[in-house]
């Protein structure tokens, strides 16, 4: 089964389970009526993938998908040791890792007892940008991130969302920084019943269990929530809720009754209030925030991105052509290698570029959108591992060949997110692309979707 499959599956299953995500803030909010269409089954993966702004991969996990599983390692400020890079993206799972649609709190747990027990690791710095998600592995996670603190620096960056089951883990860390328009808190776990029994009844069904086991189907969908299994489930959450206020104390270093009273009782802050509540301990834009842990965000003039176990830099003079054939291009192993050794850098003033695909028979007409941007954000997998030939890729350099243009891209960095930051060379040409059939057809649809609406409503002014 494909991992966007699993995904879905995942969120389908979140009948009587306790979560502890939030649905009110930030990418959550984004989040909250994508679930409620998986949840019924009314979304295709392309719908999914916009959301989260992704082109799209089929069910081949992106680049940055698999680079995210691992952490990425840099050399500190101390002769050979090393800070551990470790993404938090999406919804917690339990055991799916996915990013940016999900992690794995269960991954998150082992990498972090490794990199504890790493004896050239001296600083851990967690990546965060989520809404929370499934209690199920959230304590483990958290506990495995409090232990870590305690043998090395781990430092917390929100950029720009820590909520619910996040924070419950975010919060352990030994210092936690948020950008300043970050989201922060959500401490409070739900679950949800759904009572389908009167829509059953409306189509004429009515279940009957034959069972063993008093409680064996309590809480079911189909039939409505008793009072005693209603008062069992609140007791699960209550309990639920008190270990995550234990936990946000115990990693906060102050009482729970201080959590209890003055983080949120559920709800979220934004950056400077979490700070002035003792949330988190820093506010700083994503650029010092790196800073402050070693990460800087100049490529340096050489060495710089050099490998633990390296023995030099990787070849810069790389020249990439439409001509050449893509077994020249780097290995897998290779490319990761480099995304993971790569520097961060800011993605501020980068644009995406943007293809159209026309489709006759078995002819592939590929043209781009817009004029290239002179500083480009470009996600990975729709760049080096596209099977067409109007994106090669070799070392840093992306050579890009279409109907109505072409040019030449060179990376000077990624994101924290895994995207390429890229810079444009001198010589490309562009050609505004003539509109496609679907365009035109879907224009006049429009307009005569317009011109309906506008005679309905005059008919109805007129009458």
């Amino acid at each position: 089964m494909g991992k966007m499959q699993q995904f879905k599956r995942e969120i389908r299953s979140s009948n009587g389970r306790i979560f502890a995500f939030d649905l009110r803030n930030g990418f959550g909010a984004v989040l909250g009526g994508l679930f409620e269409k998986i949840a019924r089954g009314r979304v295709h993966d392309q719908e999914i993938r916009e959301i989260y702004g992704l082109e799209d991969e089929g069910d081949r996990e992106p680049m940055h998908v698999r680079i995210a599983a691992g952490p990425q390692m840099t050399p500190s400020s101390k002769p050979g040791k090393y800070t551990a890079l470790v993404s938090m993206h999406g919804v917690a799972l339990y055991d799916l890792e996915f990013q940016p649609y999900c992690f794995s709190t269960l991954l998150l747990s082992q990498i972090m007892d490794q990199l504890a027990n790493d004896p050239t690791v001296d600083t851990i710095v967690l990546d965060i940008n989520t809404p929370g998600g499934h209690v199920t592995g959230t304590q483990e996670a958290a506990d495995a991130v409090f232990k870590a603190a305690k043998k090395k620096t781990v430092v917390g960056i929100i950029n720009p969302l820590c909520a619910s089951a996040g924070y419950w883990i975010g919060s352990q860390c030994t210092r936690l920084v948020a950008v300043p328009s970050a989201d922060i808190g959500s401490i409070g776990v739900f679950m949800c019943h759904y009572d389908c029994s009167a829509m059953l009844a409306d189509v004429g069904l009515k279940p009957t269990f034959i069972y063993a086991g008093e409680y064996k189907t309590e809480g079911n969908a189909m039939e409505p929530l008793s009072d005693e299994a209603r008062a069992f489930y609140q007791s699960e959450v209550d309990q639920t809720y008190d270990d995550f206020l234990s936990a946000v104390a115990r990693g906060r270093g102050v009482s729970k009754d201080i959590v209890l009273q003055k983080f949120g009782k559920g709800r979220c802050y934004g950056a400077p209030m979490a700070k002035r509540l003792g949330m988190v301990d820093e506010v700083a834009t994503i650029k010092l925030a790196l800073q402050s842990v070693g990460l800087t965000m100049e490529m340096p003039e050489e060495g710089g991105r050099r490998r633990r176990g390296d023995e030099q830099a990787p070849d810069e003079t790389a020249e990439a052509t439409v001509e050449q054939v893509t077994d020249e291009a780097p290995t897998l192993e290779e490319r990761q290698a480099t995304d993971a050794a790569a520097l961060f850098v800011s993605s501020e003033g980068c644009e995406t570029i943007t293809f159209r695909q026309d489709v006759e028979g078995d002819k592939v007409t590929v043209y781009a959108l817009d004029p290239w941007p002179a500083k480009a954000l470009m996600t990975t997998p729709g760049v080096i591992l596209d099977s067409s030939r109007y994106l090669t890729a070799v070392g840093d350099t992306i050579t890009i060949a279409v109907e109505n243009g072409a040019a030449v891209y060179t990376r000077i960095g990624v994101t924290l997110a895994g995207d390429w930051v890229c810079v444009l060379a001198e010589g490309s040409s562009f050609t505004p692309p003539t509109p496609s059939q679907a365009q035109i057809e879907f224009e006049a649809a429009e307009r005569q979707r317009r011109a309906d609406a506008l005679r309905r409503r005059l008919a109805l002014l007129s009458a």
